[in-house]
């Protein structure tokens, strides 16, 4: 694989070697690697008919599906850049990123068009994977012209929270995810015989896992809707594919860890299943690792900016589970300097802020250089590294194990959401004179089941239903941004520097004690 310097060329090579064997399923239907190359041609010419150029964003809105595949694939082929857009997201959202991203033309489905007509530029050009005739006439001219794509070209943009109250859109470049692929093929072992089950969102980045290492070690994929995530579901599945990978997020890693009456035949072909994107509480591993002792169970770790994952621990029968579990060791051409702050390199179980450098870094923030220079910096050793704003600790065997954010940014079930860009909505949208988020970890809080935003709002006004105040929510912020419990009141507590005081907030909460407002009222969706 050192050989290929783009990401475009695994599907050339994959074609190749594994021609007429399955590399994509979706409720039936199935996509062998030798199709996924022509489709993609075909799908290549039609783009570069409607003018899409090398270096290109191109945008796809798209549910998960087979030709999602095929238009990421053909976005890879004419040297483009693939830009997700989830179909879920409100309407701003989906009109920002299309802006700020530049993105002139679009693929989607002729049910989407009349609401991208609506948000998108004029001037935005429509690629519909359902529409015959344009079907037709890829068939019949489509034919490979080759595209020199280098390795330091931009792959994808994912939009992704942050703290400057909008999302940023992230640039990475080809070599960056083709070693991350790399290193995750070597990692898992992953083979021929590699039936991956895929429950990700495809706008979230980790998806990219299982699009592309099965591509390129010659296994499969089975796409799986992400809003039918059950045990029973995920279960069937993996008996009738015979999945042998799964790599979770956070919330269906705890659905099969506290599943009751759990029968280990029923995963009887897993070999791998990997967990990352949040801090998983050691009980979940502990659970699943008592359940299957003979699956090998990977905790990751690494923000967007670092292509997807750049550390990764194996819990084994070693591990200890009454303490934090390690996110592990950097993986190749991945360096990590955690320092403290004296700027000093840490010790043992000494903390510090995390800083990475290596390959995977980003290329920086999409025509945001003054954005990107705030958290790109150097330490003389040739490298870039980003500023992670992630505190850190190292283990005596050397393993990073991750504290807490330096910031208002969180994790929560996978996604990164800055308190800041919620708080700014919801202020910009008038339901609220002032708002201020405390975020609850599942560790901290006695309901285990999931982590929680709680969201302050003082209103001098008359103040809105609750029910109106959630549904203008769901309009404004993706449904992982919207705060699960909303609490009312005319006083938020300031430090003496003028700055909500969000640890009395939430202390208050944790002790079940209203803020100053004796009629302060708490909602949960």
């Amino acid at each position: 694989m050192d050989s290929i310097t783009s990401v475009d060329e695994i599907i050339t090579r994959s074609a190749r070697l594994y021609g007429s064997r399955i590399a994509y399923c979706h409720d039936g239907e199935t996509l062998n690697f030798r199709q996924l190359a022509h489709d993609a041609d075909h799908l290549a010419h039609r783009l570069r008919l409607f003018g899409v150029t090398t270096g290109e964003p191109v945008a796809v809105l798209l549910e998960k599906s087979l030709n999602f595949i095929r238009a990421l694939a053909a976005i890879l082929r004419t040297g483009a850049i693939y830009v997700p857009v989830d179909p879920g997201n409100p309407d701003d959202r989906v009109r920002y990123i299309l802006r700020d991203s530049g993105a002139m033309h679009v693929i989607t489905t002729s049910a989407s068009l009349p609401r991208l007509l609506a948000l998108a530029d004029p001037n935005v050009r429509f690629i519909c994977v359902d529409d015959p005739a344009e079907n037709a006439l890829g068939q019949r001219l489509g034919r490979r012209t080759q595209r020199l794509v280098e390795a330091n070209d931009i792959a994808y943009i994912i939009y992704t929270s942050g703290s400057t109250q909008m999302p940023k859109g992230v640039a990475i470049r080809h070599k960056s995810l083709l070693n991350y692929i790399r290193e995750t093929v070597k990692m898992y072992r992953f083979d021929e015989h590699t039936r991956v089950l895929c429950v990700k969102s495809f706008s979230y980045d980790a998806s990219l896992t299982d699009i592309f290492c099965p591509l390129y070690s010659g296994g499969a994929v089975y796409l799986m809707d992400e809003r039918l995530i059950f045990p029973a579901v995920i279960e069937d599945k993996i008996q009738r594919y015979g999945i042998t990978h799964i790599s979770c997020t956070l919330p269906v890693f705890k659905l099969l860890a506290h599943k009751s009456a759990f029968d280990p035949k029923v995963y009887s072909t897993m070999k791998t299943m990997s967990v990352g994107g949040d801090i998983v509480m050691p009980e979940a591993f502990h659970r699943i690792r008592s359940k299957l002792p003979g699956i090998r169970l990977f905790n990751r770790y690494g923000p967007t900016e670092a292509t997807v994952a750049c550390c990764t621990y194996e819990v084994t029968g070693k591990t200890v589970f009454n303490q934090r579990i390690p996110i592990g060791k950097p993986h190749g051409n991945v360096r990590f300097r955690a320092v403290n702050k004296r700027g000093e390199p840490i010790g043992v179980d000494e903390a510090g802020e995390l800083f990475i450098g290596g390959v995977q870094v980003m290329a920086g923030y999409w025509k945001s250089p003054e954005l990107t220079a705030k958290v790109i910096t150097d330490f003389g050793d040739g490298l870039r590294y980003f500023k992670t704003s992630d505190l850190v600790t190292l283990d005596a065997n050397g393993d990073y194990v991750f504290v807490r954010r330096v910031d208002d940014v969180v994790k929560k079930n996978g996604y990164r959401i800055s308190l800041d860009e919620v708080e700014a909505a919801i202020v910009r949208a008038g339901l609220a004179d002032e708002c201020v988020c405390v975020f609850i970890p599942e560790s901290e809080e006695s309901d285990l089941r999931r982590a929680k935003i709680v969201a302050y709002l003082k209103t001098d006004g008359a103040r809105a239903q609750d029910q109106e105040t959630r549904k203008k929510l769901h309009l404004l912020l993706p449904k992982h941004m919207v705060p699960d419990i909303i609490v009312h009141t005319d006083i938020i507590p300031k430090e003496l520097s003028g700055k909500p005081a969000r640890q009395v907030l939430k202390r208050n909460f944790l002790d079940g004690i209203n803020p100053s407002d004796p009629h302060a009222g708490a909602t949960q969706p």
